[in-house]
């Protein structure tokens, strides 16, 4: 189909893929539930979204820890999505059901 529609939007909204991006900037425990409306691919628009803190924890890797934090994004219309950070606030893997996205990155050899 072609041509344009148009949708009014009360308050806040934010595309899906955009989320992999402003997570990152989330302040752990101490941020409050974050109500929006999203806009899932690029098309659809779902309203009544939270994001919010769930837990930060220990995890065993290789012979050290690293500190994982989690937060949840859920609304109606998607199975539940998980954002993982590490401690420096860097996205590592996000997960929604079946479908997991992970943070590759590239090593100089």
């Amino acid at each position: 189909a072609t041509g344009t529609r148009q949708h009014k939007i009360p308050g806040r909204c934010a595309l899906n893929w955009g989320l992999f991006d402003a997570v990152q900037r989330l302040g752990g425990a101490q941020t409050k539930p974050l109500s929006f409306t999203l806009i899932d691919h690029f098309d659809q628009v779902k309203r009544d979204y939270t994001l919010s803190y769930r837990k930060t924890l220990p995890v065993r890797v290789g012979t050290g820890n690293i500190r994982l934090t989690a937060y949840d994004q859920l609304g109606r219309g998607n199975v539940p999505w998980v954002y993982w950070f590490d401690a420096h606030g860097r996205l590592l893997f996000v997960t929604a059901g079946l479908e997991a996205h992970i943070l590759e990155t590239s090593r100089q050899r």
